[in-house]
Order: structure tokens, then C-alpha cells, then sequence
């Protein structure tokens, strides 16, 4: 059942990004208030003082950086209009998965693109494993206009070669093993036709995203971890571009 959702709002990644990481936040804040306060003592050395105010710099930075870039990816960009979708597909897709791991924004906007497509919307959230507690509260906080059908990382219950385009929108590394991840793409090469397309969209542990999340950019995957479990899966990459320098798009399609 689809229930019809207010259009997105100017900040509202960026907002979210804060309410579903909130604890990090006020973290970041109680350590450069304390540090900040002991580096202003007289008695404190010199030493320890610039190692406090470096530290005062260095995280009030990758708080800050990490909303401006937040705000760019996920409210400036073109990411989430995903009208650029459709120069990467032989012909409009007649059915859709968009597969999510507890949290879904983008299946309104994917069918506003497609909107004579079926969509159908998978959440393949692990309840039991060890999962981002940011995962966790948005499932809490937010609710989508899309039923999702809870799912396992197999057996989606598509039958093979019936889906025209499988969408992977920041989902995919919430899978954080390995030997999951590689079941997670086997089924997405199972059921999607062979001239169909899968998009996996993801950030990357690389420089701009180190610069932009500092020691968060660990949460998210290399790209050759990428290429490992595509190439697991029977799949290849067709086409792969950036959006911003920091996310990557990867066309994939089975060999």
C-alpha cells in the first residue's frame, strides 16, 4: 500500500542525518566543551593545552563538515531526484524493487520517475545482528509511504529474471559481513532479468569521505569490497560515476 508523502523539504537530509546520529552529536559537543575548558586553564602546560585545542578543531570540523556535506549529497545534489536514472536504462523499467535496510526516502522520488512501473519495496533490515544504532532510530522516528515486505538477504520471493531495476540506495553496508553481502547480491543477480540494471549507491572509505566524516568514513566500505562480492554474485559493473565526490554509483548487470 502506498500512502502519498509531503514533497521532500530543503534540509530534511541533513536534518535527518542529525536526529538518527544524535548521540555522536552531542558527543562531539561534551568533548570540545571539556576539552576546550581545561586547555583555557592557566595552569594547564602548553603541551597538553595544543593537543586540547587540537582536538577542540579537529572535531568541531568533522561535525560541521559532515552536515555541509550531508546537506550537499542528500538535499543539493541531483542524487535524490534520480531523473539522471533513466539514461542509464535501455527502456522504462516495467517493475521495480527498491531494496532498503530499515530506512526508505527514496521510493517516492523513484516513482514519481517511473510512475507507470510497479515498485515494489524489500527491507532486508537484520533485526538480530548487530546493527547501526542510527538504523534503529530511524526506524523509530520515521515511517515510509511504502509498505515494505520484510525480507531476509535470499528468497525475496520475486521469481527469476523478473525484475527490470533493482535499486540499492545506501543500504547495501548496513550488511556488514562479508559472507552476507555476497547472499545479498546472488539474490539481486536471481531475480533481475538479463538486460535488466541494478544500482548500488554507496559512500566510499576513501579521502573525501574521511574528509568529510572523519573516523565515521570507517562505516562505510572500500570499494574493492564492492567489486569482491559483485564479482561473487555473478555480476558485472557497466557503468560507475560519481555524484559529488562522495558517492559513487555502480551500474551493475548480470554477466
Amino acid at each position: 500500500m502506498h500512502v502519498s508523502k509531503q514533497p521532500r523539504k530543503q534540509f530534511e537530509g541533513m536534518i535527518n542525518v542529525v536526529r538518527f546520529n544524535w548521540p555522536s552529536y552531542v558527543l562531539a559537543l561534551t568533548a570540545i566543551a571539556v576539552a576546550g575548558s581545561v586547555a583555557s586553564f592557566s595552569a594547564t602546560p602548553v603541551l597538553p593545552r595544543l593537543v586540547l585545542v587540537g582536538f577542540c578543531v579537529t572535531t568541531g570540523f568533522f561535525a560541521m563538515s559532515s552536515l555541509a556535506v550531508s546537506h550537499l549529497v542528500y538535499d543539493r545534489s541531483k542524487l535524490y531526484r534520480w531523473s539522471w536514472l533513466g539514461n542509464y536504462l535501455k527502456q522504462p523499467p516495467v517493475n521495480i524493487v527498491n531494496a532498503h535496510s530499515g530506512f526508505d526516502e527514496t521510493s517516492d522520488s523513484i516513482h514519481s520517475v517511473f510512475p507507470q512501473s510497479e515498485l515494489s519495496v524489500v527491507d532486508f533490515f537484520q533485526k538480530d545482528a548487530k546493527s547501526a544504532s542510527s538504523i534503529v532510530r530511524a526506524r523509530q522516528i520515521t515511517a515510509s509511504s511504502y509498505a515494505a515486505r520484510e525480507v531476509g538477504l535470499e528468497q525475496w520471493g520475486f521469481a527469476e529474471n523478473s525484475v527490470d531495476l533493482v535499486v540499492l540506495c545506501f543500504a547495501a553496508h548496513e550488511v556488514r559481513i562479508a559472507a552476507d553481502r555476497n547472499k545479498l547480491f546472488g539474490e539481486v543477480a536471481r531475480i533481475v532479468t538479463p538486460d535488466g540494471l541494478i544500482v548500488l549507491v554507496e559512500h566510499l572509505r576513501d579521502l573525501p569521505n574521511f574528509a568529510a566524516f572523519g573516523p565515521g568514513f570507517m562505516h562505510f566500505l572500500p570499494y574493492v569490497d564492492w567489486c569482491r562480492c559483485i564479482k561473487a554474485g555473478g555480476l558485472i559493473v557497466r557503468e560507475e560515476f560519481n555524484i559529488t565526490p562522495f558517492v559513487r554509483v555502480m551500474c551493475l548487470c548480470r554477466k
